[in-house]
């Protein structure tokens, strides 16, 4: 239970992190801006859409007994603030979450994943230390901490899952898996 608290931890250190910063345009910001919003077919604001229960049991092959949709911020046109959510699923042995965040201007830049990268490392420092693994052919830029069982995967210039997923055998390709299933 404890390393589930400094999951959340780092999960809010890790969302704010990726915040800011402009980047270039990329098709999902465009249709987003013909729209008027965030893309149809990847609603951040609805994490449980985006990586959903039959996924969730498929890939770490237990079952769901309940899910959460908490945390959700719809953007802000004017304000070029993210949409974010996140969807908790509470499974048979554990629990797991995803946490989505998308943006209107486009800042999943190389500052924006260094930052990250870094405030995941000076977070895991005072939490007695671990590692940050980057993971190659994984969306615009991946990060895996097996200490907290927890995947960031940039997806383009204008998305970001989070996935945490219960420590063990298999976990860093069960979340690869399922931020696959996410688009990234």
């Amino acid at each position: 239970m404890l390393f589930w608290h400094k999951g959340i931890t780092i999960c809010a250190v890790l969302m704010l992190a990726g915040c800011g910063g402009t980047g270039t345009d990329n098709s999902s910001t465009a249709q987003a801006a013909s729209t008027g919003g965030m893309p149809s077919n990847w609603k951040a604001t609805d994490a449980c859409s985006i990586v959903d229960k039959a996924a969730i049991e498929t890939v770490l092959g237990t079952k769901v007994t309940e899910s959460a949709l908490a945390g959700v911020h719809e953007p802000s046109a004017s304000a070029g603030d993210a949409a974010t959510s996140e969807c908790t699923y509470i499974l048979a042995d554990g629990r797991a979450s995803v946490m989505t965040r998308w943006s209107p201007i486009a800042d999943n830049t190389k500052e924006a994943i260094d930052l990250s990268r870094n405030t995941m490392n000076a977070t895991l420092k005072g939490f007695g230390g671990g590692t940050v693994e980057e993971i190659a052919g994984l969306g615009k830029a991946s990060l895996w901490v097996e200490k907290v069982g927890q995947l960031q995967s940039f997806i383009g210039e204008d998305r970001m899952v989070l996935i945490t997923v219960p420590s063990g055998a298999g976990a860093k390709d069960k979340a690869i898996a399922l931020a696959r299933k996410a688009g990234a």
